[in-house]
């Protein structure tokens, strides 16, 4: 899959990432961005053509990857001219890709959202306030838009994280109101 991600990557081709294997209805659409580390970015377009954030995932999670046909072909007339998925995306160098995406996402003050051991039901989002060698800590933001601790996370059991997704953008909103 990693030769088949960079193809993509260097081609910005709008293609599906499939993750779940119990699930070939749901997957994610978007332009991968960056492969390398075992990881891969995707710039995420919703089912509406719209931007819908930055995904960072395990290559190793990757059950099938698609482009072309009748959905991604409508889906492309959807995507504006100005979506960003299309723009360049740098990352500073950190390290690893996912370190990177991490540092990038603190830098810029960013919530993001994170899932761990391959788990959807295992995830929470927040600011990132510190990064470790091995233990990330985020100040978590709870679904109502409120601070709601600290929790102190293991680099390694990280899975998936995204930022600037509409679920991002909605608690960021939420927060600032208070």
């Amino acid at each position: 899959m990693k030769e088949i991600l960079k193809k993509f990557r260097n081609e910005q081709t709008l293609c599906s990432v499939y993750s779940n294997s119990s699930d070939f209805e749901s997957f994610s659409a978007g332009v991968i961005k960056h492969v390398a580390d075992g990881w891969f970015v995707l710039a995420h377009v919703n089912p509406h053509g719209a931007f819908d954030g930055y995904t960072c995932m395990q290559t190793e999670s990757v059950v099938k990857l698609g482009c072309g046909g009748e959905y991604m072909d409508r889906l492309a007339i959807l995507i504006s001219d100005g979506n960003r998925i299309y723009d360049e995306f740098k990352l500073p160098a950190y390290g690893s890709l996912l370190t990177s995406f991490l540092h990038y996402i603190k830098d810029n003050k960013e919530i993001l959202t994170i899932e761990l051991l391959d788990e959807y039901d295992l995830s929470l989002s927040g600011y990132i306030t510190d990064i470790g060698s091995e233990i990330l800590t985020v100040a978590e933001v709870n679904k109502f838009g409120e601070y709601d601790g600290t929790a102190f996370l293991n680099i390694e059991d990280i899975s998936k994280a995204c930022f600037a997704s509409v679920q991002e953008v909605k608690l960021c909103k939420m927060l600032k109101r208070q």
